[in-house]
């Protein structure tokens, strides 16, 4: 121990790296405490087909503003779950176009983003090829077992959910999808680097 404090105290720069080493110890010791103090909400779940959403379901328009979505007796609803700032979704944008374009005129399209942040530019760059809505709070989305993006779901009336698909359109996904809705689909690029977009 004498040995290192010899040590120490001739090389000032040692000093000041033992020192940050300790605090960034202590740091992680005292929020380790605090992350175990936080209560673990066991009841989120992912949002699975057989489930409901709220009818009305209480959102904020592309403005920021109150608004709701009704599931009506007539088509079935497709709920597009994404976020502004999502890769994947940057990555699955011209998939869920293709989809919207042949599939539209047997289902409503709706999208809703688990963020508010960025929507407005978002919609008005023309990534959303439907009306774009935001979840009010994390809190609603988490109660209602929205958590994945992208994520599809087809909502019936009474805001009961026929069918969902999370993450975007490859492999398995990409086939499925495609063949509920009888659409030909784009493949959605896996590899190469994609920018992120614009919040």
């Amino acid at each position: 121990m004498s040995g290192l404090l010899r040590l120490l105290s001739a090389n000032p720069g040692a000093s000041a790296l033992v020192a940050v080493l300790g605090l960034s110890v202590g740091l992680n010791v005292y929020l380790g405490e605090r992350l175990r103090a936080v209560p673990v909400n066991r009841t989120v779940r992912q949002i699975a087909s057989g489930s409901r959403l709220p009818d009305p379901l209480l959102v904020l328009s592309v403005a920021g503003k109150p608004a709701s979505l009704r599931f009506g007796p007539g088509s079935a609803t497709v709920v597009y779950v994404f976020s502004p700032v999502c890769i994947w979704c940057h990555r699955n944008e011209h998939a869920i176009k293709a989809l919207v374009a042949q599939a539209s005129g047997r289902y409503r399209f709706v999208g809703l983003s688990l963020v508010s942040a960025g929507l407005k530019k978002y919609v008005a760059a023309g990534h959303a090829p439907f009306p774009a809505y935001a979840v009010r709070n994390e809190k609603q989305a988490l109660k209602l077992g929205l958590v994945v993006t992208p994520e599809t779901l087809v909502v019936g009336a009474g805001g009961k959910v026929l069918d969902a698909w999370p993450g975007a359109y490859i492999g398995e996904n990409h086939t499925k999808v495609a063949d509920f809705f009888r659409a030909k689909l784009p493949a959605v690029p896996t590899g190469e680097p994609v920018a992120k977009p614009a919040a």
